[in-house]
């Protein structure tokens, strides 16, 4: 054996039992960022949006979709993924002691290690100090790969430094440890089926109100019928166009070829009828990514309002939605959406919502007759119809929000900025 691998030539039970144990948490964490980069992180990082890590800190999404979430053109939770089944595969063959190597491959583990170590050291310097956003779950992974580094650094400085010194070499039941090793690999194994398939099927269920609101007389009112107001201030101002080097729409969802039937008469409108161009976009009041979102969204409306129509749809997630939904219609009949939309973004409260007093203040600030909306909102004048958008939303492939749509086309997660949206709508126009 080479006089430098000698000192990895040792096998501490409680040490790399802990290294593996952390490696299978740490294939588990990367397995989630998966799951939710998939979906969006519509429900927030961890997936569930009463988590505390919802804040203006915190943006997975924000994260995982930067220049730094991708190496080499695959995103980082799959080189989480196969870094941590490596340290994993590396300390089984450790235990099984295969070809007689065990030095190497845990001389392998610590190289590893050390260089995960240093790519981890720049991902959260980047979330801190460029993105100034922070991915708890990726803080998570950080974690365990610095805990990874220091057992790793125990090992080395605990082990035998030259062959005159004895080695703790010998399992004394190398098969018992494989089999609990195996056992705990399945039941990881089992959770992230578990978690793939939860957050595969948990697109939110409509409402029980909804489903239990009648036929509703109010909606079908000749008042209810009049035609929204199409434009509106915007209070933001015009960022300029740049082409970014690639915006892409989802690969994974197909076109909608009559999206004009996706506008209703309640929709709050911004540009001409007869544009070129349509962008709807649908949102929850109480979703953070929408609001966030609402910053990118309102400078591409007010430079591009001459080539397009934009359409902005209430798609509710959660219960304590509706409500507010029902406010934002409201408001739009006065022209006060926008006002409205960013006064209630700015009280966001996800997890409850806001209250009918909040909503009552909110009127007032915005110079709406807080009587009069609380009459319509009594009234449930638009439930039915946000029920109805609801439910054709959800057969056309809308599952989280914010989505937006152009000409049909479902517009890619990654392509959420300024600049794709710009270059996107003119490119469309041009058709």
């Amino acid at each position: 054996m080479h006089r430098y691998l000698y000192r990895f030539d040792s096998w501490r039970a409680p040490l790399d039992r802990t290294v593996y144990g952390l490696s299978l948490v740490g294939i588990l964490d990367a397995a989630h960022i998966a799951v939710q980069k998939q979906s969006g992180f519509g429900q927030g990082c961890t997936g569930f949006s009463s988590s505390a890590f919802t804040g203006s800190l915190f943006d997975c999404a924000a994260v995982t979709g930067s220049e730094a979430g991708v190496f080499l053109g695959v995103p980082n939770a799959i080189w989480g993924l196969l870094f941590y089944a490596a340290v994993a595969l590396l300390t089984v063959a450790a235990v099984w002691n295969f070809r007689e190597k065990r030095a190497l491959y845990k001389a392998v583990r610590t190289v590893l290690v050390t260089g995960g170590l240093a790519y981890t050291a720049y991902l959260v310097y980047y979330q801190v100090a460029v993105l100034e956003q922070l991915c708890i779950l990726c803080l998570v992974s950080a974690g365990i790969v610095v805990l990874l580094a220091i057992l790793h650094g125990i090992d080395v400085t605990l082990s035998p430094v030259s062959t005159t010194e004895p080695s703790s070499n010998m399992i004394p039941k190398p098969l018992r440890e494989i089999a609990w090793m195996g056992a705990l690999l399945l039941l990881a194994g089992i959770l992230i089926a578990a978690d793939a398939m939860y957050f595969s099927n948990s697109e939110p269920e409509l409402p029980d109100v909804f489903a239990a609101e009648a036929e509703m007389e109010a909606a079908s009112s000749p008042e209810a019928l009049l035609p929204v107001p199409a434009e509106e201030e915007i209070p933001l101002a015009v960022v300029p166009d740049r082409t970014p080097a690639e915006c892409p729409y989802d690969p994974e969802k197909e076109p909608v070829e009559d999206f004009r039937r996706l506008i209703n008469l309640f929709d709050p409108t911004v540009g001409e009828a007869d544009a070129p161009v349509t962008v709807i976009e649908y949102f929850d009041p109480n979703c953070y990514h929408c609001k966030t979102f609402h910053d990118v969204i309102t400078p591409v409306v007010r430079s591009h309002a001459d080539r397009a129509l934009f359409v902005f749809k209430p798609f509710v997630l959660w219960n304590y939605s509706i409500v507010q939904s029902e406010a934002l219609y409201a408001a739009t009949r006065e022209k006060k959406f926008f006002p409205m939309l960013e006064a209630q973004y700015e009280m966001q409260n996800p997890g409850t919502g806001l209250s009918l007093e909040q909503l009552r203040e909110i009127a007032e600030r915005i110079e709406m007759n807080p009587d009069v909306l609380m009459q319509r909102l009594e009234s449930r004048l638009y439930r039915r119809t946000l029920e109805q958008q609801r439910t054709e939303a959800i057969e056309i492939g809308v599952n989280q929000t914010p989505t937006v749509l152009i000409n049909g086309r479902f517009v890619a997660a990654e392509s959420h900025t300024v600049e794709c949206l710009q270059s996107m709508i003119e490119e469309a126009a041009a058709q």
